[in-house]
């Protein structure tokens, strides 16, 4: 029987890795090239976020948590054009009168694909929907970007006003 719950608990161990692993998600930036960022002074912004799904409404709520601007720039990558796929929620950096700057996509953090490992030892995928999560965004900014907003559907869902504490 020993060997029997350390082998649930190898799975359970396995599984929340997994899960955390999964949660640490990379988005994407998609920069127009007539906006460049200022290389001497380049800045960031942390946006620690909570996303529900209430399902008598049917309806996506998200809220900020804190927002965290600083000094500092992100690895340069390779930058990919990414099409959305249904489900995903886009971010849009806007300037001082609202037009849009910068869009990106990003995965809607309430799905998770987990891996796990079956009764008879063999690996599993399995999306999970959560009812509510945090997410986080590390964003550079743009800038002339003053605000932030989150759509899904093309339905606003948070307007973020970046020169605001």
């Amino acid at each position: 029987m020993g060997h029997f719950k350390a082998s649930i608990l190898t799975k359970l161990t396995m599984l929340l890795l997994i899960l955390n692993f999964q949660s640490c998600t990379v988005s994407k930036q998609n920069t127009p090239k007539n906006y460049s960022s200022n290389e001497n002074n380049p800045r960031m912004v942390f946006l620690n976020c909570s996303i529900t799904f209430d399902s008598i409404r049917q309806e996506h709520e998200v809220s900020l948590i804190n927002k965290i601007i600083t000094e500092g720039r992100t690895k340069k990558t390779a930058l990919h054009s990414k099409t959305p796929v249904s489900g995903d929620f886009n971010y849009n950096l806007l300037d001082k009168d609202q037009l849009v700057i910068s869009q990106t996509y990003i995965p809607n953090p309430l799905y998770k694909k987990i891996e796990y490992i079956d009764k008879i030892g063999h690996l599993g995928k399995k999306e999970i929907r959560l009812d509510s999560t945090q997410f986080s965004l590390r964003i550079p900014l743009i800038p002339d970007a003053k605000y932030v907003s989150f759509e899904l559907n093309n339905k606003p869902l948070l307007f973020i006003d970046l020169k605001k504490p």
